[in-house]
């Protein structure tokens, strides 16, 4: 996100808002909204995607991709994670990672929780998606490798019906979501979402990597240049 402000030339000062000094006061004061936020004269506004920056400061959009496209590209970067964590012994999954410590187990509900709720954001044109308590929450009835890829498996096997039902509709009806995360339509809300898996996707990897287990499955280039994931991986 802070790459979208450079290259519209966009002076900001970035914040980090769990290091525990002036980015942590920083937060407090503003109210502790939900991370990422930009705070714009003196308001904090949370987002999900660069298109909602973009708009929040007046700057030009740039065009997504089409939605149909991008929600397959969620599907598939599902599949590919449960293909992973099938094979995790319970143990794997809660050693911390460099993603801020969190462990696997964390990702898995930090990512498919909110692909749980795509089917009814477009239905209902409303996306309420929080973390923190709410993830821990969930992790604590995941009490096993079973459960875990039980409860990621329910989330795709809905999403996949959802794409089979509705997926070529996708396109022609774009609803404008009410959010706790910015205003945005769901097409942004999808290109943000297949972001944020394909993001924690590559971190998974590259901690098996770090405790010497082969990469499994690495995002092929094309969809790596699609999303415009970072080179950095944290």
């Amino acid at each position: 996100m802070q790459a979208v402000l450079s290259d519209r030339g966009v002076t900001f000062h970035s914040l980090n808002a769990i290091d525990g000094a002036d980015g942590e006061r920083r937060h407090q004061e503003a109210g502790k909204p939900i991370i990422p936020s930009l705070l714009i004269d003196g308001q904090p506004n949370s987002f999900q995607h660069p298109a909602q920056i973009a708009a929040l400061l007046g700057l030009e959009e740039q065009r997504t991709q089409p939605s149909t496209a991008v929600a397959w590209d969620i599907h598939d970067l599902a599949a590919r994670w449960l293909d992973v964590i099938r094979d995790v012994p319970f143990e794997a999954m809660l050693v911390p990672t460099p993603s801020r410590g969190r462990d696997l187990r964390n990702l898995t509900v930090n990512v498919f929780r909110p692909i749980g709720y795509l089917p009814d954001a477009w239905r209902l044109a409303e996306f309420n998606w929080y973390t923190g308590e709410a993830d821990l929450q969930q992790e604590a009835l995941l009490r096993d490798r079973a459960a875990v890829v039980r409860f990621a498996e329910g989330i795709a096997v809905s999403y996949s019906s959802f794409l089979a039902e509705e997926g070529d509709r996708l396109v022609e009806h774009d609803p404008d979501l009410r959010s706790n995360r910015g205003e945005m339509t769901f097409s942004t809300l999808l290109v943000a979402q297949r972001f944020h898996a394909a993001f924690h996707y590559r971190q998974m990897l590259d901690h098996f990597a770090r405790e010497g287990v082969a990469h499994k499955d690495p995002l092929p280039e094309a969809l790596v240049k699609a999303i415009g994931l970072p080179a950095n991986l944290y």
